[in-house]
């Protein structure tokens, strides 16, 4: 069963490692980005 998320965030460089991480996680299902 997978967790699904909705990320908030910002162009900075944390974030964007987060959304690497998130989008590469088998149990993470991101359904948006803002």
């Amino acid at each position: 069963m997978t967790k699904k998320i909705i990320l908030d965030c910002d162009p900075g460089h944390d974030d964007a490692l987060a959304l690497t991480l998130a989008v590469a996680s088998p149990k993470i299902d991101v359904l948006a980005v803002t």
